[in-house]
């Protein structure tokens, strides 16, 4: 089955992954993962920095509810898109990445000044090898700083 891979994130992921294997695969080039890299789209990558930009803000403490959610605004809306992008790039290979998430809250400190609820959306690939995993998890907050 060929693999369509249209996305910046994902694409980096798998020459890292392909960087991370035994010393006997240095200095040969993965045919699919550069197939994959030659299929990055510079339009694809704009319009994904555009569709970032377009929640306005992406601060770790900004809005998470279901309303600014469902408006398109804060990292809440930031989080479920990226969710649907791993979710949609699963289906287009048949499953192959497992999307998870992991919240937990942050306790108030210099930068966040109360208790706050974070989550982590990341994606598993799982590969041939079941003690090996490789996963994917793009930073798409700020600190404000």
């Amino acid at each position: 089955m060929k693999i369509v891979f249209r996305y910046l994130p994902f694409a980096i992921f798998l020459s890292i992954a392909a960087l991370t294997e035994d010393a006997s695969t240095v200095g040969k080039a993965d045919p699919q993962i550069a197939a994959a890299l030659k299929q990055v789209s510079a339009k694809q990558i704009q319009a994904n920095i555009e569709k970032l930009v377009s929640f306005q803000t992406r601060l770790t403490i900004s809005a998470q509810d279901s309303g600014a959610i469902a408006a398109g605004h804060g990292i809440g809306a930031a989080r479920e898109w990226i969710k649907g992008e791993f979710e949609r790039y699963s289906r287009d290979c048949g499953g192959c990445l497992e999307v998870k998430t992991d919240s937990f809250t942050e306790s108030a400190g210099a930068r966040i000044p109360q208790p706050t609820i974070l989550t982590n959306v990341y994606a598993v690939l799982k590969g041939g090898d079941p003690g090996r995993l490789r996963s994917a998890a793009p930073r798409a907050s700020t600190s404000g700083r």
